[in-house]
């Protein structure tokens, strides 16, 4: 059975407005992350310092899945501004490493709060299923050698 539920906890709503996090199975969706969830937000802040805020937001999200970013298999990525594209893509660069996901930018005239960029995230919940797999073989007898090799 899929189970759909919203992402949510005490720790987030004290940090972030809205829900913006759904788990669907094995997956993670984020939709229209942008700086302006999070308390403090400066709409003349930079595309860089905007990037850098959203990607925290989704850190913390997946976080309260005890997940990580490279959990991360697609962003898709929309900004006001053209000329943003290098600053947005040195961050997302700093920020993901060697594991990378699949990357999509695209323009918009405008997006709400004044944000110059809005990540929409796909993820895949990594500790779910190594949780469902523990617990398969659980129920197939486990492993009997398992505990005698550690």
């Amino acid at each position: 059975m899929i189970l759909q539920e919203v992402i949510s906890s005490p720790l987030i709503s004290e940090v972030v407005t809205g829900s913006p996090a759904v788990r669907l199975g094995d997956f993670i969706f984020m939709t229209a992350l942008d700086a302006s969830m999070l308390s403090g937000f400066d709409p003349s802040a930079g595309a860089k310092e905007q990037t850098e805020r959203t990607l925290h937001l989704m850190d913390l999200l997946l976080k309260e899945t005890n997940n990580r970013s490279d959990s991360v298999i697609r962003l898709d990525i929309c900004l006001t501004d053209r000329s943003d594209i290098p600053d947005v893509r040195e961050v997302l660069l700093n920020h993901f490493g060697d594991v990378k996901p699949l990357i999509s930018m695209t323009g918009a005239a405008f997006l709400e709060h004044d944000a110059k960029v809005s990540v929409s995230v796909q993820a895949v919940d990594t500790y779910g299923v190594m949780r469902q797999t523990a617990r398969q073989m659980q129920d197939a007898g486990g492993c009997e050698g398992c505990t005698k090799k550690r």
